[in-house]
Protein backbone atom coordinates (compact mmCIF):
# COMPACT_ATOMS: atom_id res chain seq x y z
CA UNK A 1 0.00 0.00 0.00
CA UNK A 2 2.48 3.05 -1.62
CA UNK A 3 1.41 6.10 -1.38
CA UNK A 4 3.10 8.46 -3.92
CA UNK A 5 1.84 11.52 -2.41
CA UNK A 6 2.92 10.80 1.33
CA UNK A 7 4.65 13.24 2.82
CA UNK A 8 6.25 12.16 6.25
CA UNK A 9 5.98 14.80 8.71
CA UNK A 10 8.82 14.92 11.13
CA UNK A 11 7.36 17.96 12.69
CA UNK A 12 4.04 16.42 13.51
CA UNK A 13 4.39 15.98 17.69
CA UNK A 14 4.74 19.77 16.72
CA UNK A 15 2.03 21.11 14.96
CA UNK A 16 0.10 18.29 17.25
CA UNK A 17 1.05 17.77 20.47
CA UNK A 18 -0.41 14.42 22.01
CA UNK A 19 0.56 11.95 24.46
CA UNK A 20 -0.04 8.20 23.03
CA UNK A 21 0.43 4.95 24.53
CA UNK A 22 0.69 1.77 22.52
CA UNK A 23 -0.82 -1.58 23.70
CA UNK A 24 0.94 -4.02 22.11
CA UNK A 25 1.60 -7.59 23.16
CA UNK A 26 4.14 -8.22 20.06
CA UNK A 27 7.59 -6.57 20.70
CA UNK A 28 8.52 -6.43 17.13
CA UNK A 29 5.21 -4.82 15.85
CA UNK A 30 5.66 -2.48 19.30
CA UNK A 31 8.91 -1.48 18.16
CA UNK A 32 7.60 -0.55 14.84
CA UNK A 33 5.15 1.54 15.85
CA UNK A 34 7.22 3.57 18.65
CA UNK A 35 9.31 3.88 15.68
CA UNK A 36 7.27 5.28 13.17
CA UNK A 37 5.38 7.43 16.26
CA UNK A 38 9.71 8.37 16.80
CA UNK A 39 10.18 9.58 13.32
CA UNK A 40 6.78 12.46 13.52
CA UNK A 41 8.92 13.50 16.19
CA UNK A 42 6.79 11.61 19.29
CA UNK A 43 7.76 9.87 22.20
CA UNK A 44 5.80 7.30 23.50
CA UNK A 45 5.08 4.65 25.97
CA UNK A 46 4.24 1.11 25.22
CA UNK A 47 2.48 -1.42 27.63
CA UNK A 48 2.53 -5.45 26.69
CA UNK A 49 -1.14 -5.88 27.52
CA UNK A 50 -4.63 -4.59 29.01
CA UNK A 51 -3.84 -5.11 32.86
CA UNK A 52 -0.88 -2.66 31.88
CA UNK A 53 -2.39 -0.44 29.83
CA UNK A 54 -5.18 0.22 33.02
CA UNK A 55 -2.35 0.27 35.38
CA UNK A 56 -0.07 2.97 33.69
CA UNK A 57 -3.57 4.83 33.49
CA UNK A 58 -3.71 5.03 36.93
CA UNK A 59 -1.13 7.61 37.53
CA UNK A 60 -0.58 9.34 33.84
CA UNK A 61 -2.97 10.59 31.41
CA UNK A 62 -3.00 10.06 27.75
CA UNK A 63 -4.63 11.70 24.88
CA UNK A 64 -4.61 8.64 22.32
CA UNK A 65 -3.74 4.93 23.19
CA UNK A 66 -3.25 2.43 19.79
CA UNK A 67 -4.71 -0.83 21.28
CA UNK A 68 -4.05 -4.01 19.54
CA UNK A 69 -7.32 -6.17 19.78
CA UNK A 70 -5.55 -9.47 20.72
CA UNK A 71 -3.65 -9.51 23.76
CA UNK A 72 -3.18 -12.11 26.16
CA UNK A 73 -4.54 -11.73 29.48
CA UNK A 74 -6.88 -9.13 28.95
CA UNK A 75 -7.43 -7.80 25.14
CA UNK A 76 -8.03 -4.57 23.84
CA UNK A 77 -12.12 -4.70 23.91
CA UNK A 78 -12.15 -5.67 27.70
CA UNK A 79 -9.42 -3.31 28.05
CA UNK A 80 -11.42 -0.46 26.29
CA UNK A 81 -14.39 -1.29 27.84
CA UNK A 82 -12.47 -0.82 31.52
CA UNK A 83 -11.27 2.63 30.70
CA UNK A 84 -14.98 3.41 29.86
CA UNK A 85 -16.11 2.16 32.85
CA UNK A 86 -13.72 3.92 35.10
CA UNK A 87 -13.07 7.20 33.60
CA UNK A 88 -12.89 8.87 36.56
CA UNK A 89 -9.42 9.89 35.80
CA UNK A 90 -10.03 12.89 33.72
CA UNK A 91 -10.23 13.46 29.54
CA UNK A 92 -10.92 10.34 27.53
CA UNK A 93 -8.28 9.23 25.40
CA UNK A 94 -9.05 8.14 21.83
CA UNK A 95 -8.73 4.45 21.71
CA UNK A 96 -7.56 3.34 18.28
CA UNK A 97 -7.64 0.00 17.43
CA UNK A 98 -5.25 -2.24 15.72
CA UNK A 99 -5.49 -5.71 14.93
CA UNK A 100 -4.38 -8.35 12.24
CA UNK A 101 -7.48 -10.33 12.05
CA UNK A 102 -9.56 -8.16 9.84
CA UNK A 103 -12.91 -9.84 9.72
CA UNK A 104 -16.36 -8.71 9.17
CA UNK A 105 -17.65 -7.20 11.64
CA UNK A 106 -14.23 -6.44 13.84
CA UNK A 107 -14.49 -2.83 13.30
CA UNK A 108 -17.83 -2.64 14.52
CA UNK A 109 -16.55 -4.57 17.67
CA UNK A 110 -14.13 -2.32 18.03
CA UNK A 111 -16.48 0.72 17.47
CA UNK A 112 -19.24 -1.10 19.99
CA UNK A 113 -16.78 -1.73 22.65
CA UNK A 114 -15.64 2.31 22.77
CA UNK A 115 -12.75 2.26 20.19
CA UNK A 116 -12.91 5.48 18.05
CA UNK A 117 -11.29 4.14 14.97
CA UNK A 118 -9.30 1.31 13.61
CA UNK A 119 -5.97 0.31 11.68
CA UNK A 120 -4.90 -2.91 9.61
CA UNK A 121 -1.79 -4.54 10.55
CA UNK A 122 0.80 -4.33 9.35
CA UNK A 123 0.75 -0.60 10.04
CA UNK A 124 1.83 1.56 7.43
CA UNK A 125 3.50 5.01 7.83
CA UNK A 126 0.76 7.08 5.88
CA UNK A 127 -2.21 5.51 7.84
CA UNK A 128 -0.62 6.02 10.71
CA UNK A 129 0.37 9.68 10.22
CA UNK A 130 -3.35 10.16 8.67
CA UNK A 131 -4.97 8.36 11.38
CA UNK A 132 -2.85 10.71 14.17
CA UNK A 133 -4.18 13.52 12.06
CA UNK A 134 -7.13 13.60 12.31
CA UNK A 135 -8.15 12.24 16.06
CA UNK A 136 -4.83 14.23 17.25
CA UNK A 137 -6.68 17.61 15.81
CA UNK A 138 -9.58 17.04 17.49
CA UNK A 139 -7.98 17.20 20.82
CA UNK A 140 -6.28 20.20 20.57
Amino acid sequence: MEDMNFSLDHGLSQRIPLKILIAEDDLISQKLTVSMLNLMGYKVDAAFNGIEVLEILESKEYDMILMDVQMPGLDGIETTEKILEKNSFGKMPYIIAITANVQPGDRERCLLAGMVDFLAKPLFLPELQKMIEKWGSLRN
